[in-house]
């Protein structure tokens, strides 16, 4: 322990944290490269299953799973066909004949801001797309995790098992979601907005391609009185909707509304064959079963609460690192409409909380009884769900958030009492 009363600096990496004396890195260090090797023969198999026909399971999943949509959806822009995107019909036709299989409905409820962003993507062959698409999130998560990591003596080895050996980075690779490339622009946008606000908070306006991800955003940063990175954030979020609606015509907008309107009775409030996936508290809820009314009672409730909390801790003097992990889990438990692969994001806030651990075993448990359940969620929670029936999502992110609450609480009362 050095005399400041916080853990020595070269303790405060993960492994170390983790593992503690009894376990010891090595050992942790060894696990992840076993569980990175089941994950990569899992993902592979995955990826076989789908040429069974073309690049499909037969009917069922594409290859790349949900790339699927973000490619077609933009390749349609290409194409000057923006009209078929928010068609259910003719959006599975034209996937049907890329694919040259079968496979089963897939939707697309994103903003037209997405199709922008992903058109570098859609003008290469979809092979190649879904490669750079798996490897680019990949790299930016990796240099985003690198720039969180609390240690001054970054081991790259460190930095890249833990990239590697989270579970949501597989669950985001499984379905070939955004989760890496969100992660990426939270993580990285929030750790920019102190030093260079403009650029961070421009980085935090390109979450509008997925809304739910940034519904906090702009009241953590009024909150912490952010006023540049509010400005520049806004700026980039106005831009992108301007922007689709110039390039697509206005009425692009009106037909995602209405697609958002009926995804939402379908998926998430009936949500059959996907409510394993979900980890909101309105998912949780209506599964115990409930009524939806109150399941959206209950997430309305829990919003206000998860709200006050993250506007309490940006407008205190707590480290950033801190006001940082209270926003991210708190955009999962304020929408109700997140599921296992966006989780990714979640994986810097034990970085951002070891930054400034308090000395002492007593703040290593409380660390290994938030972060475990945080880390392992996108594994547990389809597992409990399908075996169960009940999705316990977003209880396992309850510590996290709490203890985020508690260091961010802690921070502010420290440097209250340290003399200017």
């Amino acid at each position: 322990m050095s005399r400041t009363g916080r853990v020595p600096r070269e303790q405060t990496s993960l492994p170390h944290l983790l593992a503690g004396p009894r376990l010891g890195p090595t050992l942790l260090r060894a696990g992840a490269v076993i569980w990175i090797l089941i994950a990569s023969v899992a993902f592979a198999r995955h990826l076989s299953q789908a040429t069974a026909i073309g690049l499909t399971a037969g009917g069922t999943v594409a290859f790349g799973d949900d790339f699927i949509n973000f490619w077609s959806a933009a390749r349609l822009a290409i194409l000057d066909r923006v009209s078929e995107v928010y068609n259910l019909t003719k959006f599975h036709e034209f996937q049907v004949s890329v694919l040259e299989g079968p496979i089963r409905l897939y939707h697309y409820s994103y903003p037209p801001v997405m199709m922008i962003l992903n058109m570098p993507f859609a003008l290469l062959p979809y092979l190649w797309g879904f490669g750079i698409w798996l490897g680019g999130g990949l790299l930016a998560f990796a240099v985003t995790v690198r720039a969180a990591w609390p240690n001054t003596m970054r081991r790259p080895w460190d930095v890249a098992l833990y990239t590697l050996a989270m579970p949501a980075i597989f669950a985001n690779a499984m379905t070939g979601q955004t989760g890496a490339w969100i992660a990426a622009l939270f993580a990285g946008g929030l750790m920019a907005v102190e030093r260079r606000p403009i650029a961070g908070g421009a980085i935090l306006g390109l979450l509008i391609a997925k809304p739910q991800m940034a519904i906090l955003v702009p009241v953590a940063l009024l909150s912490g009185r952010q006023w540049t990175a509010f400005v520049s954030f806004c700026s980039v979020a106005f831009l992108l909707i301007g922007a689709s609606a110039a390039c697509f015509g206005a009425n692009v907008w009106w037909e995602f509304a209405r697609q958002v309107a009926l995804l939402r009775s379908y998926v998430l409030e009936d949500g059959t064959g996907f409510w394993h996936l979900f980890t909101s508290v309105f998912v949780t809820v209506r599964h115990i079963p409930a009524p939806v009314s109150l399941a959206y009672a209950v997430q309305g409730a829990v919003a206000v609460i998860v709200s006050g909390l993250v506007i309490s801790a940006w407008r205190s003097s707590a480290p950033q690192n801190n006001k940082n992990a209270v926003l991210v889990i708190g955009v999962f438990l304020v929408t109700p409409y997140v599921m296992v692969y966006d989780l990714v994001v979640t994986t810097l806030v034990p970085l951002w909380l070891v930054a400034n651990l308090p000395a002492g075993d007593g703040w290593r448990r409380a660390c290994l009884f938030a972060f475990v359940p945080l880390i392992l969620s996108p594994l547990v929670t389809p597992a409990f769900a399908q075996v169960t029936g009940f999705g316990i999502g977003c209880l396992l992110l309850v510590p996290a958030f709490g203890l985020a609450v508690h260091f961010c609480a802690r921070g502010a009362r420290a440097a209250s009492e340290c003399p200017r």
